[in-house]
């Protein structure tokens, strides 16, 4: 049963951007009370889960930079050409998005077994 000539990433490449975008919208804002928080610890965590934490977070906003820009670099590569940059790119977008899978699950499983006053 065949569609068309086109992939399914080139049909859903428009959903696909929005989607991420708000995905993207959404890791910003969590972070982002997530640097409030850390700034408002003070004392409640050591220093070593302090760290780990910091580093989890630096490690979550590095993939999703590089996420967004390989979604940009896919999204201006056209023609015949490109063809096996275009292969390229999308490959290092779905192990980039693996390693954000990982990455959040990990950042996630550290502030669950560190909880604040406030909560996470």
């Amino acid at each position: 049963m065949q569609t068309s000539g086109l992939s399914p990433m080139t049909k859903i490449s428009a959903l696909e951007a929005y989607k991420i975008s708000i995905v993207l919208e959404e890791f910003v804002q969590k972070l982002t009370f997530l640097d409030l928080l850390k700034a408002n610890m003070g004392d409640e965590m050591s220093e070593n889960q302090s760290e780990e934490i910091t580093k989890a977070m630096d490690e979550q906003r590095r993939l999703e930079e590089k996420y967004a820009q390989l979604v940009q670099k896919r999204g201006q590569l056209k023609g015949l050409s490109q063809k096996g940059e275009l292969s390229e790119t999308k490959g290092a977008i779905l192990q980039v998005s693996k390693d954000l899978k990982q990455s959040t699950k990990k950042l996630m499983r550290q502030l669950k077994d560190n909880p604040d006053v406030l909560g996470n």
